[in-house]
């Protein structure tokens, strides 16, 4: 059965969206934050709004959204049955372009600025010292967490993965074209190449103290963004 469109609402400027049960978190550029309920699929409706001053990119853990914007982290608490509003936040160095939760840890992926690494347990408290550490980047786009190392993807100079404690010498996975997403399937990481494709790397040989494993590239158009769900991968060209 193919894909169709259920509904949609107009938002100028939406460039990133997590969910969480009804919930759609839209990062909608200088409208800020924007909370839709889709309750009824065919005709989402704006729940509430957080102004900020260019939403690039978000992240949801327990009732907080992490809100990246042109110059900071932001905090946001989540009220569903209130206004939502920010709790704290940290400035950072770069562009933010993509945020990833782990555990404790946030990975902010800040292009030119590199990848900042805060602690998230205590999120009221991040604007004063939850920012860990910086780990340098070319164009830090997007990034992944995978059993202990950091896989950043860094354009034009491919993908670096720092082990922990994330010392500065990456090992460098050099892949065709310019990396600009990422996404995991067990031990499978499936990169956006742009103009060079979809590249497929089996990271399993790492557990045994070996090298990563180029498998292949998928001739694909432009790819910019992928996402696996299951055994389900989709990508989006530019």
């Amino acid at each position: 059965e193919k894909p169709s469109v259920l509904g949609q609402a107009p938002l100028k400027g939406a460039v990133s969206l997590a969910v969480k049960g009804q919930y759609a978190f839209v990062a909608a550029g200088s409208r800020g934050m924007v909370i839709l309920d889709t309750l009824d699929p065919t005709a989402p409706v704006v729940f509430d709004e957080t102004p900020s001053a260019g939403a690039l990119d978000l992240g949801v853990k327990d009732n907080f959204v992490l809100l990246a914007d042109q110059s900071a982290l932001r905090i946001i608490r989540i009220y569903l049955f209130g206004t939502s509003f920010r709790i704290s936040g940290i400035p950072l160095a770069g562009t933010p372009a993509g945020i990833t939760l782990a555990g404790s840890r946030a990975y902010v992926s800040a292009r030119a600025g590199g990848v900042h690494i805060l602690d998230i347990s205590l999120p009221a408290e991040v604007g004063t010292g939850g920012l860990l550490r910086t780990l340098p980047a070319e164009n830090a786009e997007a990034s992944v967490v995978w059993k202990g190392r950091l896989l950043v993807a860094d354009g034009d100079a491919g993908v670096k993965m720092f082990t922990e404690p994330y010392d500065m010498d990456p090992q460098v996975i050099d892949l065709p074209g310019y990396a600009a997403d990422m996404a995991l399937s067990g031990s499978l990481l499936y990169t956006a190449l742009g103009k060079g494709g979809l590249g497929v790397t089996d990271l399993a040989p790492l557990e045994a103290g070996g090298r990563s494993v180029r498998l292949e590239t998928l001739p694909l158009a432009d790819v910019r963004a992928v996402c696996a769900e299951g055994c389900l991968l989709y990508t989006s060209p530019s």
